[in-house]
């Protein structure tokens, strides 16, 4: 049975095991690139750089929004 924490979990080893340098992600802010930010995060902490990404395609103050929920998952 699919649960979320368990493919996270899954998913924080995977990247642990095949990332041997640095890496960097792109975050747009959308679930699936902070998720993504997240996950690497976790898996290798200092070794990640989350970059954001103004698509411009955000409504008005998003952009506040999404870095301010960036800012406090670190």
């Amino acid at each position: 049975m699919f649960t979320p924490s368990e493919f996270f979990k899954e998913a924080v080893e995977k990247v642990k095991r095949e990332v041997k340098g640095r890496a960097v992600v792109a975050v747009s802010g959308g679930i699936d690139s902070t998720v993504a930010a997240k996950i690497a995060s976790d898996a290798l902490g200092d070794r990640a750089t989350a970059i954001y990404v103004n698509t411009g395609l955000m409504r008005e103050n998003e952009e506040v929004d999404v870095r301010n929920t960036l800012k406090g998952s670190q």
